[in-house]
């Protein structure tokens, strides 16, 4: 992760941390096909939608690699879009 990545994703943790439940969602992959059969999308479709490769997606539903920050930040619509809820943050104590 570039520095510049890194400063966006405090930032944005800062400042939107109900938005960053999706980080916290712990079957990302379940999520991701869930979205994309509901949506009635292909791998290479919903690449496209996200602006990442094939590839990528393909990587993301196997539990091969995770979303980055910011491509979490372009599946949070999707999510809101297919009415899917997420889990509540956990509460510290």
């Amino acid at each position: 992760m570039n520095v510049t990545t890194r400063i966006l994703d405090s930032a944005f943790r800062k400042t939107n941390r109900e938005k960053v439940q999706f980080m916290r969602y712990e079957n990302v992959p379940r999520l991701l096909k869930s979205i994309r059969k509901t949506l009635s999308l292909t791998q290479e479709q919903l690449a496209h939608r996200l602006g990442v490769s094939f590839v990528t997606v393909n990587e993301w539903e196997n539990g091969k690699r995770k979303p980055s920050p910011l491509a979490r930040r372009q599946i949070e619509p999707l999510v809101k879009e297919v009415g899917i809820k997420l889990p509540e943050p956990k509460r510290s104590a």
